[in-house]
């Protein structure tokens, strides 16, 4: 079993979601995602989670807290979601990883393709 964490980055109602690449060598390609990804071996799941935030967007979350942990029994990962909560609406200028970055409203989750990490937690949200 793999473990990951991912980042729920929101400000008020608002969540920052990572556009896939579109190949057939990722799981859940050119799908709606959080940005996040899988820990080195004994890597502690927050120290990943600041670690793959700041590869993917050169930022680095304040505070992250546990949110939810939850199974993907298709990707045999056990993912841990952290909640970072913005006191404004970043830009992220720095995207190095995925097609692009977006700012969603709760709302409009349903409205988009979301890979299932994002499907897993949104009625939580």
């Amino acid at each position: 079993m793999f473990n990951a964490s991912k980042a729920i980055i929101r400000f008020e109602n608002s969540f920052f979601l990572q556009l896939r690449d579109n190949g057939n060598n990722i799981p859940y390609p050119n799908r709606w995602a959080f940005f996040g990804g899988r820990l080195f071996l004994n890597e502690e799941p927050k120290a990943g989670l600041i670690r793959e935030i700041n590869e993917e967007l050169s930022f680095s979350p304040q505070y992250p807290k546990e949110f939810y942990r939850w199974y993907n029994a298709e990707t045999n990962t056990l993912i841990i979601f952290f909640l970072v909560e913005l006191s404004n609406e970043e830009s992220f200028n720095n995207i190095n990883e995925g097609q692009s970055g977006k700012w969603f409203k709760r709302n409009d989750l349903d409205l988009i393709p979301i890979s299932t990490d994002v499907d897993a937690v949104k009625d939580l949200l």
